[in-house]
């Protein structure tokens, strides 16, 4: 079987899912597999330094984030 797949690792709305799979971060949190449906990004702006950023499912690690974290609505897909 062959699929076109967009996105990263199926972090997209579902709703613009091609051919109608679910991606893969709602099989995540329908699966409970996370502690809560947030995902986050760290990126390292220093490029000496040997880690160059992660990816944290079920919130935010709490080393690379030192202000309050606030939520923003998407008022209008891409």
């Amino acid at each position: 079987m062959f699929r076109k797949f967009d996105g990263i690792l199926g972090l997209g709305f579902k709703e613009i899912a091609r051919g109608g799979v679910e991606p893969v971060w709602y099989n995540m949190v329908n699966q409970h597999l996370v502690g809560s449906p947030v995902f986050s990004f760290w990126f390292n702006r220093h490029a000496s330094e040997g880690q160059g950023g992660e990816i944290v499912f079920g919130g935010i690690d709490p080393k690379h984030h030192k202000e309050e974290h606030k939520y923003v609505p998407v008022t209008k897909k891409g």
